[in-house]
């Protein structure tokens, strides 16, 4: 099935979101996919990583969610945002703080 625009903005604001906090700078051509995994969320960024998600797109998570295996890539993420907002309402949303707040510092390893 092919993403309609809708869906490409939220995919293009959640991997922003992604990016801001794991402070990475991943890309994704149509029809690929990141997992969550790939930006290293411990427990703590993964938390201020949703946070700034429901923030963004004023959405709340389900308590279920709050699990990176639950939410495996970037896409299923999207679909999942993008099916708990009405219609139209991703492209009349403001920029998210993802373009605004730099992510905190992570803990050295």
């Amino acid at each position: 099935m092919e993403e309609t625009a809708e869906q490409a903005e939220v995919t293009e604001r959640l991997l922003a979101c992604a990016n801001s906090i794991a402070r990475t700078n991943f890309s994704m051509g149509p029809g690929e996919d990141i997992p969550l995994e790939a930006f290293q969320l411990d427990s703590l960024s993964l938390f201020a990583f949703l946070v700034e998600v429901e923030k963004s797109f004023g959405i709340d998570f389900d308590e279920a969610l709050l699990n990176i295996e639950n939410l495996p890539t970037i896409r299923t993420t999207a679909a999942f945002i993008a099916s708990k907002m009405p219609a139209g309402i991703a492209s009349k949303m403001p920029e998210g703080i993802a373009s605004k707040t730099p992510a905190p510092p992570r803990p050295p390893e």
